[in-house]
């Protein structure tokens, strides 16, 4: 049996096809290369410093002298005479060094310099020992002359400066006959001479006490 379709006076029309939204690109900045605010900075450059070198070696001096200091009590507390002792350091560089050089560096340490001197031949007479030294300290080698110097010297100086250490050791009461004389001054005329303090004269004329009261004497006359 046939089938009959009525007009419905509205056209039959296929729907309309749903837009499809097109792919938009999305614009995606390229990346940046994160510099550090460091980086302009040039890196700081260690430079390893030098060893510390040793110009010289480290010379300990002991000056031995007499001192006047009060006795006991039991003897009325009067003024005696005791050996006392003194002791600085300082750096001498020995390498090279003479015997008189090194007796005037190192009577420089106690700024007697001025008024003592090495013989010509011989003395002023000291004690020399260093680290590792034969005897040590207590048993120190007695310096004289240029020849043991020299000797003493030579043995020093084969040891380490970093780690040797040196001693001096002397006695001010055995240094009379190295004293530097010095010129009597012209004021000092026979007429005033007795009335100078005796230790006055000794300091400037390096004259025993003795010969000096005889001077005053022979003047007085």
């Amino acid at each position: 049996m046939a089938t009959h379709q009525f007009w419905t006076g509205v056209p039959d029309f296929p729907p309309p096809p749903v837009p499809v939204q097109a792919d938009i690109p999305v614009f995606v900045p390229p990346p940046t290369e994160q510099v550090s605010p460091a980086a302009d900075v040039p890196a700081k450059v260690t430079v390893p410093m030098p060893p510390t070198v040793v110009k010289g070696h480290n010379v300990s001096v002991q000056m031995i002298y007499s001192a006047q200091v009060t006795g006991p009590v039991s003897r009325g507390s009067k003024l005696i005479t005791k050996k006392a002792k003194l002791i600085s350091s300082d750096t001498i560089v020995l390498k090279d060094i003479s015997h008189a050089i090194f007796v005037k560096k190192f009577l420089a340490i106690h700024e007697l310099e001025d008024k003592f001197a090495a013989g010509a031949i011989s003395g002023p007479p000291f004690k020399m020992y260093w680290t590792g030294s034969v005897g040590g300290k207590a048993g120190a080698t007695t310096i004289n002359n240029d020849r043991q110097f020299s000797v003493a010297l030579a043995a020093l100086l084969k040891k380490n400066k970093g780690i040797c250490q040196v001693g001096v050791k002397f006695d001010v009461d055995k240094m009379d006959g190295f004293r530097i004389r010095t010129r009597m001054s012209c004021e000092f005329t026979p007429d005033i001479i007795p009335d100078i303090p005796v230790a006055r004269l000794c300091e400037i004329t390096g004259v025993v006490e003795g010969r000096l009261r005889k001077l005053q004497m022979f003047c007085k006359d």
